[in-house]
């Protein structure tokens, strides 16, 4: 078996679970590579959809969150962001966490404005981002959040034939969320403001030419969308997911919103020794690169490779 493990958001700061000796020791003996990119364009590379003007993040999870107008039009993802003003430019703030009620009132208020332009904005499964539909390619490119949180927004503002129009309308968004009364409250209660949103992610929904021989485990709506596109079931991460392991697949891949279980790494550790596993990958999600951690059985071995803090060999600290 091959298995592909998939941490989107990895957080060492905040997950006690990752100090897991068996994942500690695979950090240590197998092969490191910091790739330029996004998980996600890892996981569209994994199942072979390509790239249009972005990779189109927005249609496939619309498919994976079971919309049967995911097909229809032109998809970009729309998350809430809280622009920081620094001395010379505006940069990104941390991610947003919206009520369903806070998402509702937003979203119709957005809908109301730009009805006649044409945009039509529609919730997602959880409160905390939507999707713009549109019947027509806008003509721009777009960068991920992830990519553009924390760091000065100019730089990663749409690009191409329409951004003109589309930051134009991106402004006019943030004039008329910043003074709304839900974000008035939310700054009252000491939280940040979703005073502006971000797209990202745009595109057309595609179609592969050849189903992708791989099964897929995750609870999120983008890897539902690849497992459909890729002609498997969306099967959902399980308690039990180290059993799995003895499944005879060809390949696997695991997408682990949530922080992996000491178990769950112990079983990866074990069956990679016991040579279930012919080759293991690990890509962990670092503010707009990847780290791609390769072993195979015989690194397993490898003694004299001394496990260090999972922070350390992330480089994310001590």
């Amino acid at each position: 078996m091959k298995l592909q493990i998939v941490f989107p958001e990895f957080d060492v700061t905040k997950a006690p679970q990752f100090t897991a000796p068996a994942l500690a020791r695979l950090l240590a003996v197998g092969c490191q590579q910091r790739m330029a990119g996004t998980v996600e364009a890892l996981l569209c590379q994994a199942i072979g959809v390509c790239r249009q003007a972005d990779w189109p993040l927005a249609p496939i999870s619309r498919l994976g969150e079971g919309a049967s107008d995911a097909g229809s039009g032109y998809w970009l993802k729309v998350d809430p962001v809280h622009l920081v003003l620094q001395r010379d430019y505006f940069s990104l703030g941390p991610r947003l966490l919206l009520s369903l009620e806070e998402s509702q009132a937003l979203l119709a208020l957005l809908n109301q404005h730009f009805s006649a332009d044409g945009l039509t904005f529609l919730a997602a499964s959880i409160p905390d981002y939507w999707y713009l539909h549109l019947q027509d390619d806008p003509q721009i490119s777009t960068a991920e959040l992830s990519v553009a949180i924390g760091r000065d927004t100019t730089s990663y503002m749409p690009q191409g034939q329409g951004a003109t129009k589309w930051n134009r309308l991106l402004n006019e968004m943030q004039m008329l969320l910043h003074e709304h009364p839900i974000n008035q409250a939310r700054e009252l209660r000491g939280e940040l403001a979703a005073n502006s949103v971000w797209l990202s992610g745009g595109g057309v929904l595609p179609l592969l030419a050849v189903p992708a021989n791989k099964a897929i485990y995750a609870n999120d709506a983008l890897s539902a969308g690849l497992a459909l596109l890729a002609g498997q079931p969306a099967r959902s991460l399980l308690a039990d997911m180290h059993k799995v392991l003895d499944e005879p697949h060809g390949e696997v891949l695991l997408v682990m919103q949530e922080s992996p279980s000491a178990e769950l790494m112990e079983a990866v550790l074990h069956a990679l020794k016991q040579r279930k596993i012919s080759h293991l990958t690990m890509d962990f999600a670092l503010h707009g690169e990847v780290l791609r951690v390769e072993a195979q059985p015989l690194d397993t071995w490898k003694f004299w490779k001394k496990p260090q803090s999972i922070a350390s060999l992330l480089g994310t600290g001590a």
